[in-house]
């Protein structure tokens, strides 16, 4: 009888595992408040770029940042695991 991966001992453990999963959201998991990013998704050349990381929720995978436009600061709202690559200004 095997055990399930994230089970030890048969008992699912939740303290030491994250939802989310993704060298991205590894990252955003860890990321300072207010650092400023280019972020890349799947199927494009141009990234977001300039926006500047709020806050990371490792329950819904969603990454929080805002970006500055003309119209004043928008909020953007991205799934880490869609995320391909972050680079981080300085």
């Amino acid at each position: 009888m095997g055990f399930r991966e994230g089970e030890v001992m048969g008992v699912q453990d939740t303290n030491n595992r994250r939802r989310c999963r993704g060298c991205a959201c590894d990252q955003l998991a860890e990321l300072q408040t207010g650092t400023l990013v280019d972020v890349f998704l799947p199927g494009s050349t141009t990234p977001l770029d300039g926006l500047m990381f709020v806050n990371f929720d490792d329950d819904t995978c969603c990454a929080f940042f805002t970006q500055t436009t003309a119209a004043g600061p928008r909020t953007i709202v991205i799934d880490c695991e869609d995320i391909v690559a972050l680079r981080f200004l300085p």
